[in-house]
Protein backbone atom coordinates (compact mmCIF):
# COMPACT_ATOMS: atom_id res chain seq x y z
CA UNK A 1 0.00 0.00 0.00
CA UNK A 2 2.76 2.42 0.95
CA UNK A 3 4.72 1.54 -2.19
CA UNK A 4 1.63 2.12 -4.34
CA UNK A 5 1.03 5.52 -2.73
CA UNK A 6 4.66 6.49 -3.29
CA UNK A 7 4.47 5.46 -6.96
CA UNK A 8 1.32 7.51 -7.39
CA UNK A 9 2.65 10.59 -5.59
CA UNK A 10 6.18 10.69 -7.03
CA UNK A 11 5.51 9.66 -10.60
CA UNK A 12 8.08 12.03 -12.09
CA UNK A 13 10.77 10.82 -9.69
CA UNK A 14 10.16 7.14 -10.43
CA UNK A 15 9.95 7.82 -14.16
CA UNK A 16 13.45 9.31 -14.06
CA UNK A 17 14.71 6.43 -11.90
CA UNK A 18 13.40 3.95 -14.47
CA UNK A 19 14.90 6.04 -17.24
CA UNK A 20 18.31 6.03 -15.53
CA UNK A 21 18.06 2.29 -14.89
CA UNK A 22 17.29 1.64 -18.54
CA UNK A 23 20.13 3.88 -19.63
CA UNK A 24 22.59 2.08 -17.35
CA UNK A 25 21.35 -1.26 -18.63
CA UNK A 26 21.77 -0.12 -22.21
CA UNK A 27 25.29 1.12 -21.53
CA UNK A 28 26.15 -2.14 -19.79
CA UNK A 29 25.11 -4.08 -22.87
CA UNK A 30 27.44 -2.10 -25.14
CA UNK A 31 30.64 -3.86 -26.25
CA UNK A 32 32.74 -2.16 -23.59
CA UNK A 33 35.27 -3.43 -21.10
CA UNK A 34 36.48 -7.04 -21.07
CA UNK A 35 33.55 -8.35 -23.14
CA UNK A 36 34.55 -6.32 -26.19
CA UNK A 37 38.25 -6.13 -25.53
CA UNK A 38 38.11 -2.34 -25.14
CA UNK A 39 40.02 -0.33 -22.55
CA UNK A 40 36.82 1.56 -21.70
CA UNK A 41 34.34 0.13 -19.21
CA UNK A 42 31.09 1.16 -17.54
CA UNK A 43 33.04 2.32 -14.48
CA UNK A 44 35.00 4.74 -16.69
CA UNK A 45 31.79 6.31 -18.01
CA UNK A 46 30.38 6.70 -14.51
CA UNK A 47 33.68 8.09 -13.23
CA UNK A 48 33.80 10.68 -16.02
CA UNK A 49 30.28 11.86 -15.15
CA UNK A 50 30.99 11.93 -11.41
CA UNK A 51 34.23 13.90 -11.56
CA UNK A 52 32.81 16.30 -14.14
CA UNK A 53 29.91 17.15 -11.84
CA UNK A 54 31.96 17.18 -8.63
CA UNK A 55 34.80 19.35 -9.94
CA UNK A 56 32.48 22.36 -10.21
CA UNK A 57 30.82 21.95 -6.79
CA UNK A 58 33.19 24.15 -4.79
CA UNK A 59 33.23 26.92 -7.40
CA UNK A 60 29.46 26.89 -7.87
CA UNK A 61 28.81 26.85 -4.14
CA UNK A 62 31.20 29.74 -3.49
CA UNK A 63 29.87 31.92 -6.32
CA UNK A 64 26.28 30.66 -6.42
CA UNK A 65 24.86 34.18 -5.87
CA UNK A 66 27.05 35.76 -8.55
CA UNK A 67 26.93 33.17 -11.34
CA UNK A 68 24.84 34.11 -14.37
CA UNK A 69 24.55 33.14 -18.03
CA UNK A 70 23.96 35.38 -21.02
CA UNK A 71 20.43 35.44 -22.40
CA UNK A 72 21.47 34.35 -25.89
CA UNK A 73 24.51 32.07 -25.60
CA UNK A 74 26.69 31.69 -28.67
CA UNK A 75 27.27 28.32 -30.39
CA UNK A 76 29.02 25.98 -27.95
CA UNK A 77 30.27 23.09 -30.06
CA UNK A 78 32.95 25.29 -31.58
CA UNK A 79 34.13 26.24 -28.09
CA UNK A 80 34.38 22.60 -27.02
CA UNK A 81 36.42 21.75 -30.09
CA UNK A 82 38.59 24.87 -29.85
CA UNK A 83 40.02 23.73 -26.51
CA UNK A 84 39.24 20.01 -26.52
CA UNK A 85 41.05 19.06 -29.72
CA UNK A 86 44.36 20.83 -28.90
CA UNK A 87 44.21 19.43 -25.36
CA UNK A 88 43.79 15.87 -26.61
CA UNK A 89 46.58 16.32 -29.14
CA UNK A 90 48.83 17.64 -26.37
CA UNK A 91 48.00 14.61 -24.21
CA UNK A 92 48.83 12.15 -26.99
CA UNK A 93 52.09 13.95 -27.76
CA UNK A 94 53.19 13.97 -24.12
CA UNK A 95 52.16 10.35 -23.59
CA UNK A 96 54.23 9.28 -26.57
CA UNK A 97 57.22 11.00 -24.98
CA UNK A 98 56.84 10.28 -21.25
CA UNK A 99 54.74 7.06 -21.41
CA UNK A 100 52.91 8.14 -18.27
CA UNK A 101 49.13 8.46 -18.51
CA UNK A 102 48.60 10.33 -15.23
CA UNK A 103 51.61 12.60 -15.77
CA UNK A 104 50.47 13.46 -19.29
CA UNK A 105 46.94 14.24 -18.08
CA UNK A 106 48.23 16.57 -15.35
CA UNK A 107 50.46 18.47 -17.78
CA UNK A 108 47.69 18.59 -20.39
CA UNK A 109 45.21 20.08 -17.91
CA UNK A 110 47.64 22.74 -16.69
CA UNK A 111 48.54 23.63 -20.28
CA UNK A 112 44.85 23.89 -21.26
CA UNK A 113 44.21 26.36 -18.43
CA UNK A 114 46.46 28.95 -20.12
CA UNK A 115 44.47 29.47 -23.36
CA UNK A 116 41.17 29.11 -21.50
CA UNK A 117 42.19 31.93 -19.15
CA UNK A 118 43.19 34.05 -22.13
CA UNK A 119 39.69 33.60 -23.52
CA UNK A 120 37.93 34.17 -20.19
CA UNK A 121 40.19 36.06 -17.81
CA UNK A 122 37.16 37.16 -15.77
CA UNK A 123 36.63 33.54 -14.61
CA UNK A 124 39.98 33.21 -12.84
CA UNK A 125 38.26 33.23 -9.42
CA UNK A 126 35.89 30.49 -10.59
CA UNK A 127 38.89 28.44 -11.76
CA UNK A 128 40.85 29.04 -8.54
CA UNK A 129 37.90 27.92 -6.42
CA UNK A 130 37.79 24.64 -8.34
CA UNK A 131 41.56 24.19 -8.08
CA UNK A 132 41.43 24.54 -4.31
CA UNK A 133 38.07 22.94 -3.55
CA UNK A 134 38.05 19.89 -5.82
CA UNK A 135 41.29 18.31 -4.45
CA UNK A 136 39.87 18.61 -0.92
CA UNK A 137 36.54 17.07 -1.91
CA UNK A 138 38.18 14.36 -4.01
CA UNK A 139 40.61 13.47 -1.23
CA UNK A 140 37.68 13.13 1.18
CA UNK A 141 35.91 10.83 -1.28
CA UNK A 142 38.99 8.65 -1.75
CA UNK A 143 39.68 8.45 1.97
CA UNK A 144 36.09 7.31 2.52
CA UNK A 145 36.43 4.67 -0.20
CA UNK A 146 39.74 3.45 1.27
CA UNK A 147 38.10 3.23 4.69
CA UNK A 148 35.32 1.05 3.27
CA UNK A 149 37.67 -1.01 1.07
CA UNK A 150 41.18 -0.83 2.58
CA UNK A 151 42.70 -2.81 -0.27
CA UNK A 152 41.30 -0.51 -2.96
CA UNK A 153 44.42 1.69 -2.84
CA UNK A 154 46.37 -1.17 -4.42
CA UNK A 155 44.54 -0.44 -7.71
CA UNK A 156 46.83 2.55 -8.24
CA UNK A 157 49.92 1.38 -10.08
CA UNK A 158 51.05 4.71 -11.50
CA UNK A 159 54.54 5.35 -12.73
CA UNK A 160 56.84 6.96 -10.12
CA UNK A 161 56.36 9.26 -8.35
CA UNK A 162 52.58 9.39 -8.85
CA UNK A 163 51.87 6.26 -6.84
CA UNK A 164 53.47 7.60 -3.64
CA UNK A 165 50.88 8.19 -0.89
CA UNK A 166 50.39 11.79 0.23
CA UNK A 167 48.13 12.06 3.29
CA UNK A 168 46.86 8.58 2.49
CA UNK A 169 46.04 9.37 -1.16
CA UNK A 170 48.23 8.67 -4.23
CA UNK A 171 50.20 11.77 -5.20
CA UNK A 172 49.05 11.48 -8.80
CA UNK A 173 45.41 11.74 -7.76
CA UNK A 174 46.08 14.88 -5.72
CA UNK A 175 47.97 16.56 -8.57
CA UNK A 176 45.37 15.45 -11.11
CA UNK A 177 42.51 16.80 -8.97
CA UNK A 178 44.28 20.15 -8.68
CA UNK A 179 44.76 20.46 -12.45
CA UNK A 180 41.26 19.21 -13.25
CA UNK A 181 39.73 21.51 -10.63
CA UNK A 182 41.46 24.49 -12.22
CA UNK A 183 40.51 23.55 -15.76
CA UNK A 184 37.00 22.12 -15.66
CA UNK A 185 35.03 25.03 -14.10
CA UNK A 186 36.90 27.40 -16.41
CA UNK A 187 36.15 25.22 -19.44
CA UNK A 188 32.47 24.88 -18.46
CA UNK A 189 32.21 28.63 -17.92
CA UNK A 190 33.68 29.28 -21.36
CA UNK A 191 31.52 26.73 -23.16
CA UNK A 192 28.25 27.83 -21.51
CA UNK A 193 29.16 31.52 -21.42
CA UNK A 194 28.86 31.87 -17.66
CA UNK A 195 29.52 35.22 -15.97
CA UNK A 196 30.52 36.29 -12.49
CA UNK A 197 28.76 39.47 -11.48
CA UNK A 198 30.29 41.84 -8.96
CA UNK A 199 28.22 41.24 -5.82
CA UNK A 200 27.62 43.29 -2.71
CA UNK A 201 26.02 42.49 0.63
CA UNK A 202 22.65 44.17 1.20
CA UNK A 203 20.62 43.38 4.32
CA UNK A 204 22.51 40.15 4.83
CA UNK A 205 21.93 38.95 1.27
CA UNK A 206 24.28 38.80 -1.69
CA UNK A 207 22.87 40.84 -4.56
CA UNK A 208 24.41 41.27 -7.95
CA UNK A 209 25.66 44.68 -8.90
CA UNK A 210 24.46 46.26 -12.09
CA UNK A 211 27.70 45.57 -13.92
CA UNK A 212 29.11 42.16 -14.77
CA UNK A 213 32.63 41.18 -15.68
CA UNK A 214 32.38 40.03 -19.27
CA UNK A 215 36.03 39.25 -19.97
CA UNK A 216 37.09 38.30 -23.44
CA UNK A 217 34.75 35.42 -24.28
CA UNK A 218 34.74 34.55 -27.95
Amino acid sequence: MIAAQALGTCQYLFWNILWLSGLMLGVRCLPLGPQGGWVLGLEDILFAFNVGATACLAAIWLYRHQLTAVEQPRPRIARVLAIGIPAQCAFLAMYSIFRSGIGSMILEQLMAVVPALQLRRDLWRFSAAGGIGFPLIYRGILRTVFWIWPGFVSCWKSTPPWGVLLFGVPLGEVAWAFGFGLFWPLFAGYVFDLRLSTGRQVYGRTEAALTCSYGQGT
